[in-house]
C-alpha cells in the first residue's frame, strides 16, 4: 500500500512539473498537490480517487479543462448517458454519440463536472462504486495522456504496481 501511495505522489510531482510553466508562479497547481499529498498520507480516500481527482483538476487549472457543460453537438445538459471524448476534450448526450468517445454514466459525469467547477477545498468530497471510481479513472488518466501527449515513467511504475497487486 505505501509503495504503490509513494508511486502516485511520484506521478503527482512529475504531473504537475509538467504542467507548471517555467519561472511562473502556480499557487493553485502547489495547492492542490500539497492536499492530494496529505489525502494520500492519510489514507482516507482510494487511492483511484485521488488520481482521477488530482488528474483532472490539475489539467483544468492548466487551462485544460474539458468542455462538460453540455453535449458538444446538440447542447443537451445532461442525459442518463454521456459520451466523454478524450480526444477532442468534450462531451456528447446519447443522442449524439461520437465513435471512440466513452460511455460515462450520469454519476460519473456529474463528478467529473464536481472535480472541474467546484470550490478547491471540496473536490475530494463525493463518492462513487467501485466500478464507477475505476471508469473515472480511466477517463482521467486517457484525457490527461492524450491531452498532454507524452508517456510519464511514474505513470507506467504506478500502473506496474497496480497491475502486480491485481494478480496477488
Amino acid at each position: 500500500q505505501d509503495i504503490d501511495r509513494l508511486a502516485a505522489a511520484q506521478y503527482f510531482a512529475q504531473l504537475s512539473y509538467e504542467l507548471a510553466a517555467e519561472e511562473q508562479p502556480a499557487p493553485e497547481l502547489l495547492r492542490l498537490l500539497l492536499n492530494t499529498l496529505h489525502l494520500l498520507c492519510k489514507g482516507t480516500k482510494p487511492l483511484v480517487q485521488i488520481k482521477a481527482v488530482f488528474e483532472l483538476r490539475a489539467l483544468s487549472i492548466s487551462g485544460y479543462m474539458p468542455n462538460i457543460l453540455a453535449c458538444a453537438n446538440c447542447g443537451t445538459y445532461e442525459t442518463p448517458v454521456m459520451y466523454f471524448d478524450v480526444d477532442g476534450g468534450c462531451i456528447y448526450c446519447e443522442n449524439c454519440p461520437k465513435a471512440g468517445a466513452v460511455a460515462v454514466p450520469k454519476t460519473v459525469m456529474t463528478a467529473v463536472r464536481y472535480i472541474c467547477l467546484t470550490e478547491p477545498g471540496r473536490i475530494f468530497g463525493f463518492a462513487l462504486s467501485p466500478e464507477q471510481m475505476a471508469l473515472l479513472g480511466r477517463v482521467t488518466e486517457q484525457y490527461t495522456l492524450r491531452r498532454l501527449d507524452r508517456r510519464f515513467t511514474t505513470l507506467e511504475f504506478y500502473k506496474s504496481l497496480q497491475a502486480g497487486d491485481a494478480t496477488t
